[in-house]
């Protein structure tokens, strides 16, 4: 029943807006909010595709201006494959022409050997045994080496020099490794170079770093005493060095014939981009430096940027979120149920909604938000005992539902609420587009209460003032409304 007159001037100016309501409208517009993020994921990727694809078309055809034709896959992995191989045989290279145990004559190869003893308690000798082992051996007294030798890389002194520990097998009397009799720790170390000469002075200099170490090591491992009891040199024919001099020669051969094949299967093309791999590869470079040079001299290929199909998404939901809250503000539509009662003095009977336009997370919203979750029967139910309710007391006996939409009487619920009214002795019926249709102005001429039946998201703020202005024209008793979900 209206209760004051409504202020004209201010209702476009009023709008009820609540936050949680806001919130269940972006749920169940969420295939909109899905839609936007998938077309701007789109467009802005194919945009940077299409942006990667010029500048990489212009980057090929500088550099490959002698050239039409691109290289796929599989030919750039030919090419790797031949840059790989190239740079291992100029390592294998390198090593035969710097390496002084290549040089060596096998068959009259000059060696000294070593010998010395290691004094102490037991337990003091065998852990400066196992440090002066460890100092030969991890090239630590290679390193020490190369101030007597600045031309000679580490690497190639440690391979002239190696440690043999003979602790466990020499006793005192034993003469096959000693010329004299001790007692004790004794390890051999035995030196080769390319001349008798050469290798005299390597073992010189063998000995002085040994000497240099045993004081060091000495502060932490503990006091003992390092002894050269003999030197002896003499000329070996060592199989095992020159079954490892051809190996290392056969494998030089061997990678220069693989390579030799490899480039007879390469085109035109694939000789063009290794010869530009093989100018711009400094010398000494890994393997996955010579793959690196590879990949930034062959064509370079574009691919769908993640980052800009996730900031297109991103920018989507934001643009359809704003749209969302625009079109919630500015349609004209009621939102909620409370602007019946409250921009329009109306009672509201009760709300309806539909159960199969609820979606899953407009039900897990309403759900989160403690509200009651009550079926469209229910709904229905409560309306119907609210509008006889207020007839009974008010001595109504015959009320007209009127709404300013179409098929709203052709809704299964209305038509249940009609009939309802209808068996507890309340003549009802219902009339659409209001006061839009001449049937529904004539058939208003013979009801004295009205109820409003309006729809959420549907019903124009300005249709249903138009259809209370015609009520009080008409001099119509505004009894309620009934808000439809």
């Amino acid at each position: 029943m209206i209760k004051q007159q409504i202020n004209y001037e201010q209702f476009e100016k009023e709008r009820i807006i609540k936050i949680s309501d806001l919130v269940e409208e972006l749920f169940r517009k969420i295939w909109l909010i899905i839609a936007f993020a998938v077309i701007f994921a789109v467009i802005l990727t194919g945009y940077k595709y299409s942006k990667d694809k010029v500048a990489s078309q212009a980057a090929n055809a500088i550099r490959d201006e002698d050239s039409e034709t691109t290289l796929t896959d599989e030919e750039l992995q030919q090419v790797n494959t031949v840059l790989l191989q190239q740079t291992r045989l100029e390592n294998q290279q390198e090593y035969l022409d710097k390496s002084i145990l290549m040089k060596i004559n096998a068959y009259k190869e000059d060696r000294v050997n070593l010998q010395f003893i290691v004094k102490g308690d037991e337990s003091t000798a065998k852990n400066a045994i196992s440090s002066l082992e460890y100092y030969v051996s991890s090239g630590a007294l290679a390193n020490d080496l190369q101030a007597k030798y600045p031309d000679v890389e580490p690497n190639y002194l440690s391979e002239l020099i190696s440690f043999e520990n003979d602790s466990d097998e020499l006793q005192v009397g034993d003469t096959e490794y000693l010329n004299v009799k001790f007692s004790g720790n004794v390890f051999c170390i035995s030196v080769m170079e390319q001349d008798e000469e050469q290798c005299q002075t390597l073992a010189d200099s063998v000995a002085a770093c040994l000497s240099e170490y045993q004081v060091l090591s000495a502060q932490t491992i503990g006091a003992y005493e390092l002894s050269l009891v003999d030197k002896s040199a003499t000329k070996v024919v060592d199989s095992d060095l020159q079954d490892f001099q051809n190996g290392k020669i056969n494998d030089t051969t061997n990678l220069k014939n693989t390579i030799k094949d490899l480039k007879s299967n390469l085109s035109d093309v694939q000789f063009s981009v290794l010869n530009k791999n093989l100018e711009t590869s400094p010398a000494g470079s890994t393997s996955q430096d010579i793959a690196d040079t590879a990949q930034q001299n062959a064509v370079i290929s574009v691919t769908l940027s993640k980052k800009y199909m996730g900031l297109g998404a991103l920018v989507g939901i934001i643009l359809a979120v704003i749209v969302i809250i625009l079109r919630y503000v500015l349609r004209g539509t009621l939102n909620v149920g409370l602007e019946m009662q409250q921009m329009f003095n109306l009672c509201v009977f009760g709300q309806i909604t539909s159960d199969d336009r609820k979606n899953v997370l407009v039900k897990a919203w309403r759900k989160l938000r403690n509200k009651r979750n009550l079926s469209a029967e229910e709904q229905k139910n409560i309306t119907v005992a609210n509008v006889k309710a207020f007839c009974a007391k008010h001595g109504i006996d015959k009320v007209l539902l009127t709404s300013s939409r179409e098929k709203v009487g052709t809704v299964e619920c209305m038509t249940a609420i009609v009939s309802d009214l209808k068996k507890d002795g309340i003549s009802a019926d219902i009339v659409e587009k209001y006061p839009y249709s001449e049937e529904s102005i004539k058939k208003m001429m013979d009801y004295e209460h009205v109820i409003l039946v309006e729809v959420l998201r549907k019903s124009k703020y300005d249709e249903v003032l138009q259809g209370v202005q015609k009520c009080m024209e008409q001099e119509c008793q505004l009894d309620g409304a009934i808000v439809l979900d």
